[in-house]
């Protein structure tokens, strides 16, 4: 009877209503996986307007106004390479034995280098065009390049400069679908890439040593003019160049080439792309319309030059200045200063130090200006809405506050970072314009930005950080939204010779802790506090002595805000030897922290 056809009609145009649903499910799946934008930037501190400064940087606040400032985030080491290092793989600098710059973590690592997958290797591995614009790995041979300053980038690192990382044959190893596109720049205004310094292999083939910027005849004819070009040894300088005469505007348009290509080949399926800028990296060099933004006499002075007598920090905390031997500082009130074995060096002209402090955030300003270049790009394409964006330095900086200038060393000023994370904006289940006072690192950010692609973790990787996803939800002030979310502290690390112990004569790569007598200091920072001892290190068993201790620093936090007046009010006296008590839950805490991230980088 025709009666009993309907409930197999109706079954069957449920089934096929299922099945078109499913289908279209999968395909839209496809279509919506997540692209990735991440930027890094040399030697940035938090001196920039989301953070309370007077520093003209709208585009900052835009990444603010569109996702989450994370207020107190922090790198695992102070200085560029084994910063990078860690958050490009997730992993901490004991697991990949990075501490400082020159060795590749690929042939470190407890010989287990080629089996670690790095965060752009593993969207390549996802089916992901993963590229890469500027310093994003330290170049040459801290990322496998062939000298020690040109190539590397991860590129290719089983194969000859010569080879053709892309054939069937090749393994695939490297970070990288494409050939990097190096873009940094030497103090005498030369950008630096090896097209530009004519570096073998040097066209955009592929060459594991890389491709990169070029800056034309009149930019050169710019600079002559301006008489900068191949000068040394000038801390900072502004000229009337254009912005593509610099490597930051370089950049930038090659940011933006690759994102008009991935909105002209979106059936080549998402992109991750790196952009990372030079400045305000030393020189402090940018177009002149970014230092008119900061009159002379409108820069602020460290309002400590100095440590307090009374302070107790030790000698072993500190670092030599990174600007002796610059042209245009050294002769301007610059001498050292010593009490008691400790020297430090001291700027002591106010018009030097307003130069410097002013020439740092016209770079910063500068750097801002690209940035919003890229992001405008990225909305005029309509690639926001789908588009998962990541911003952060990769490590710090100290402007003269308490006679300390640059990094290297684990102080607050060096360890503390800016960082932004912003969901696809066509997500409404994330928070925006939020600012968010937890306690994270910039190792957070591997799991974060595989989370919010959707990309599973590499199973094997002992990662050292936690996924930031939950802090970034909606619903995050519900407390069942903060997930599996345990960590609450964040750890750094630095390592000197054991002679920095009696004096200040502390080289800025602290020296690779393979030294016999060399010491690593592990510092913790808590919510009220940071605490760092200066344990010998067995660079044999990979580990500190725990019972050979040579200082002791804590510092109290209680009331710190995180802005300007920051980094000039805290960390001013050393109070190991007056809070015996909270030294002693602190160090507990510590040895326990170190313990557990001495893993090795991969599970067998």
């Amino acid at each position: 009877p025709v009666i009993d056809l309907v409930p197999a009609l109706m079954l069957f145009l449920l089934l096929a209503a299922a099945l078109a649903l499913g289908t279209s499910a999968a395909g839209s799946g496809e279509a919506d996986r997540k692209n990735v934008l991440f930027f890094v930037v040399d030697d940035l501190n938090v001196a920039m307007a989301p953070y309370g400064y007077p520093v003209h940087t709208p585009n900052f606040a835009r990444l603010h106004a569109q996702g989450t400032m994370f207020r107190f985030a922090y790198v695992s080491v102070a200085v560029c390479s084994p910063s990078r290092t860690a958050f490009l793989t997730g992993l901490r600098p004991d697991s990949t034995r990075i501490w400082t710059i020159g060795p590749y973590f690929r042939d470190k690592s407890w010989g287990r280098g080629m089996d670690i997958v790095t965060l752009p290797q593993l969207f390549r591995q996802n089916g992901y065009n993963s590229t890469g614009a500027g310093k994003i790995w330290h170049p040459g041979t801290p990322s496998g390049g062939l000298s020690s300053s040109e190539g590397g980038g991860d590129m290719c690192p089983q194969e000859s400069a010569t080879a053709n990382c892309s054939s069937p044959s090749a393994p695939k190893l490297g970070s990288w679908t494409e050939p990097h596109f190096f873009c940094d720049q030497f103090v005498n205004d030369t950008v630096q890439s090896p097209r530009m310094q004519g570096w073998p292999c040097s066209n955009s083939t592929w060459p594991s040593c890389g491709w990169g910027c070029q800056q034309s005849q009149s930019c050169i004819d710019c600079f002559i003019r301006a008489k900068s070009w191949g000068v040394n040894g000038l801390a900072y300088f502004a000229t009337e160049c254009p912005d593509e005469c610099y490597p930051e505007g370089l950049i930038a348009d090659q940011a933006n080439a690759a994102l008009q290509w991935h909105a002209d080949n979106a059936d080549k399926g998402p992109f991750f792309l790196a952009v990372g800028f030079k400045r305000p990296h030393l020189s402090y060099k940018t177009p002149q319309r970014f230092v008119d933004m900061y009159p002379l006499d409108s820069i602020s002075l460290p309002v400590h030059r100095t440590f307090p007598l009374d302070a107790g920090v030790p000698p072993i905390a500190y670092k030599h200045s990174c600007m002796m031997g610059q042209t245009d500082v050294t002769p301007y009130g610059f001498n050292m200063s010593c009490s008691s074995e400790l020297c430090t060096e001291v700027i002591t002209n106010d018009t030097t130090i307003r130069k410097l402090r002013q020439a740092y955030y016209a770079s910063v300003s500068f750097t801002d200006y690209q940035l919003g270049k890229v992001l405008d790009k990225l909305e005029a394409l309509q690639l926001h809405k789908n588009t998962v964006i990541t911003f952060l330095g990769d490590h710090g900086y100290s402007l003269g506050q308490r006679n300390q200038w640059c990094k290297c060393n684990n102080f607050e000023l060096t360890t503390r970072v800016p960082l932004f994370v912003v969901p696809p904006q066509g997500d409404p289940g994330y928070a925006r314009n939020h600012t968010d006072t937890s306690l994270v690192e910039s190792l957070d950010l591997y799991p974060t930005i595989a989370e919010l692609a959707g990309v599973a973790l590499p199973a094997h990787q002992n990662l050292g950080g936690e996924s930031l996803v939950p802090l970034l939800k909606a619903s995050r002030h519900i407390p069942a939204q903060l997930g599996s979310r345990t960590k609450n502290h964040a750890l750094s690390q630095w390592a000197r010779p054991l002679s920095c112990i009696h004096h200040h004569n502390c080289p800025d790569g602290g020296g690779d802790p393979s030294q016999a007598d060399a010491l690593m200091g592990y510092s913790l920072r808590v919510a009220d506090y940071r605490y760092t001892a200066w344990f010998q290190f067995d660079y044999a068993k990979n580990e500190p002595v725990y019972t050979n201790i040579s200082a002791r620093e804590l510092y109290t936090h209680v009331g710190d805000d995180g802005g300007e007046l920051s980094g000039e009010t805290f960390e001013m006296e050393n109070l190991a030897e007056k809070e015996p008590t909270v030294v002693q839950q602190l160090h507990e805490q510590l040895v326990s922290v170190i313990k557990a991230a001495l893993v090795p980088p991969v599970n067998n």
